[in-house]
Formats: C-alpha cells, sequence, structure tokens
C-alpha cells in the first residue's frame, strides 16, 4: 500500500481535475448561449435583408448601389430599365449604362461635387439603345476614404414620376 502522501496527492488531484470540469462546463455554457445568441441575431439580419431586398425590387425606380462605381446591388427595375441582368451588372463599371466616356466622366465629376446629386441622361441598354432619363446620385457614406465611394443610385424616367 502506498503512504498517505500519495494518497493526499491523489485527492488534490482529483479535487483539480473535478475544479477544471466545473470550469471547463461553464465556459461551454457560456459558448453555447453566445452562439445560440449569435443564429438568432444572423436569422434576424437575413429576415431584414430579404425584406429590404424585396421592398428594393417592389420599386418602379431603377436602383443600384455603386462603390467606387462599381455596381455592388442592381433591383429588378434596373434590369427592365437597361436589359441586363442583375448579375450581369453586378461588379461590372457604371460606365457599362453610359452611352459615352464624356457622359461617364461628367457624372463622376457631379458624384465628387455633392453628396446629393441630380443629372438628366441617356441610358445605355444592353441591347445598345438608349433611354433618356433622370438620376439620383446619393452617397451613403460620408467621405471615408477606408470605405470609398459608396451611393445609391436611383434611374426613373420622365413617365415613371408623371404615372
Amino acid at each position: 500500500m502506498g503512504s498517505g502522501k500519495e494518497y493526499d496527492g491523489n485527492r488534490e488531484n482529483l479535487e483539480t481535475l473535478v475544479r477544471l470540469t466545473q470550469q471547463l462546463n461553464e465556459k461551454n455554457c457560456f459558448i453555447r448561449a453566445q452562439t445560440a445568441e449569435l443564429f438568432d441575431q444572423q436569422r434576424s439580419l437575413a429576415l431584414a435583408e430579404s425584406r429590404l431586398v424585396m421592398l428594393l425590387d417592389m420599386t418602379p425606380l431603377g436602383m443600384m448601389i455603386t462603390l467606387n462605381r462599381v455596381i455592388t446591388y442592381a433591383n429588378r427595375r434596373m434590369e427592365e430599365l437597361t436589359g441586363y441582368q442583375r448579375s450581369e451588372m453586378i461588379g461590372q463599371s457604371t460606365r457599362i449604362l453610359y452611352t459615352s466616356d464624356e457622359d461617364w466622366v461628367k457624372a463622376g465629376t457631379l458624384q465628387h461635387v455633392s453628396a446629393d446629386t441630380k443629372f438628366s441622361t441617356s441610358l445605355r441598354k444592353k441591347d445598345g439603345s438608349q433611354c433618356p432619363c433622370m438620376v439620383r446620385m446619393t452617397r451613403i457614406v460620408e467621405s471615408n476614404p477606408d470605405l470609398g465611394d459608396e451611393f445609391v443610385v436611383t434611374v426613373y424616367l420622365e413617365k415613371d414620376i408623371k404615372q
């Protein structure tokens, strides 16, 4: 048989093991609670995003979001106005929608002059035809060099407004 010292050492090891197991269980409970909370937040964000996309798709105005003049979002009406599928526009320069380099440069100059600007131009459709329209560009985030220039671009035809 072992001495009483070995027994005390084993008892201390056992108590340490029990204490560490309890701490681990507490941390696991905390992690499970945090994970459940994050999951709920993700689900809420996904629902809010789907509602927002539905609203944007139902609006009678063409809408895009651009970052440094590259299209990052386009609604259904933009597809109708341009003939491009959303997937064809996203990731493309806004240049594809202007009839000339001059008009594209002019629009870029206007967006740097004001955080909210309106102008008339001709929209170039996928088939090459042109469509006179009004454009409104509104900066989403005030000049933040780290984020770039992000704008909501609204495109509408005169008849859209009169109806």
